[in-house]
């Protein structure tokens, strides 16, 4: 698992390079799949392009969560989709930037990709329903349809959004952001207040019936959606420009108090750095496990994924090795899954190795993120 930069003056992480990716598939030759999340609910897009070259000489696959780049492949004026861009596939939720009902999904399949359309298609059949719902699925297509006839309607969002931007750019107190070195969504806009956390702005615009798509410590995050009218662009400007006059403080001000860039929090950092991952998921899933409250398993392995928000991506993850500093950050009394262990050996419901189904070995990293 690739930990990407982190951006301290925004708390937030930006997206996996080209250089990380050679890196590791330098460190591990039986890498088989690149899995990147890609664009990050801050809309910034990975270089796609660059990645699937350091990928291709290895026999490397690319394949993509774009669960908030749905609408990209519908207007001119959108950062290339990762289809366009090298992907061999690329997952798509409709529901997020499309306006379909939640819930709903695309897997889709790159014309030239090294991964055969009937392989997934069967991989597929093996896990859905016999009963799909008829609602989404005409939803889904009605969505595509409508999206794919008028591209004005991703045009509209766009003028909104700059609209949204240069307005509360010129107000004091308020940093919009900018992110010159990757491609972005232009229906997202990142803000700032100085004198407020990200939380505390969101908690404001809470008060005043305004739902923003994802707040951190440092700042906020808008989505212009296709379905956000002028009047509500209109009443997120006044209430940003109200909000910066009544709380918003000066650069000199900010100095004064020594106000610095947070960095990332001491325990996560010690967590990314040192996490060990001791077990294939496989292996978790086919052993027996037992819950023990936190303080009594250090050292013993996670055997399900734990989230902790902030920052909202998984802190835990199956066949995870336990620290204290997870300890520490859970609290002693949180009672965590672990594989069950006789004497130093992981207890199995199967007399079979886990490792014995016939499945080629094919280790995958990913971005982490916050809410995918």
């Amino acid at each position: 698992m690739l930990q990407p930069e982190y951006d301290a003056d925004y708390d937030m992480y930006l997206p996996v390079s080209p250089q990380q990716v050679q890196e590791a598939l330098d460190k591990d030759p039986e890498i088989g799949v690149v899995y990147l999340t890609s664009p990050n609910m801050e809309g910034l897009v990975a270089d796609y392009l660059g990645i699937r070259q350091v990928c291709t000489p290895r026999d490397v696959l690319l394949i993509v969560d774009e669960a908030h780049g749905a609408h990209f492949y519908f207007n001119k004026n959108m950062p290339l989709g990762a289809l366009k861009s090298g992907a061999d596939a690329a997952v798509c939720s409709v529901h997020k930037t499309l306006g379909a009902l939640s819930a709903s999904a695309l897997i889709n399949v790159a014309v030239d990709s090294r991964l055969p359309a009937s392989k997934v298609k069967d991989s597929y059949h093996l896990l859905n329903t016999t009963s799909p719902s008829p609602l989404l699925l005409a939803d889904v297509e009605s969505c595509v349809r409508t999206l794919k006839d008028d591209e004005g309607i991703i045009d509209r969002a766009i003028r909104l959004n700059n609209k949204l931007r240069e307005s509360v750019s010129k107000f004091p107190a308020v940093t919009v952001g900018e992110f010159e070195n990757f491609k972005a969504d232009p229906c997202k806009t990142i803000i700032k207040i100085r004198g407020l956390s990200g939380h505390e702005l969101s908690d404001i615009l809470d008060v005043m019936r305004i739902n923003v798509e994802k707040s951190t410590q440092k700042c906020i995050v808008i989505t212009t959606h296709i379905n956000i009218l002028e009047d509500d662009v209109d009443q997120l400007i006044s209430a940003i420009e109200a909000i910066a006059k009544e709380y918003g403080i000066t650069e000199g001000d900010q100095a004064m108090r020594g106000e610095e860039p947070e960095q990332l929090n001491p325990i996560y950092k010690k967590i990314l750095i040192k996490r060990r991952f001791m077990y294939d998921i496989r292996e978790v899933l086919a052993a027996d496990s037992e819950e023990l409250p936190a303080g009594e398993a250090q050292g013993r392995i996670s055997a399900e994924i734990k989230y902790k928000c902030p920052p909202g991506f998984p802190v835990l993850v199956y066949g995870e090795e336990i620290f204290a500093e997870h300890i520490e950050l859970f609290g002693p009394s949180e009672k965590l899954k672990v594989m069950k262990q006789c004497g130093s050996v992981i207890s199995t419901s199967t007399t079979d190795s886990p490792t014995s189904w016939g499945a080629s070995k094919v280790k995958k990293f990913e971005m982490l993120d916050s809410d995918q």
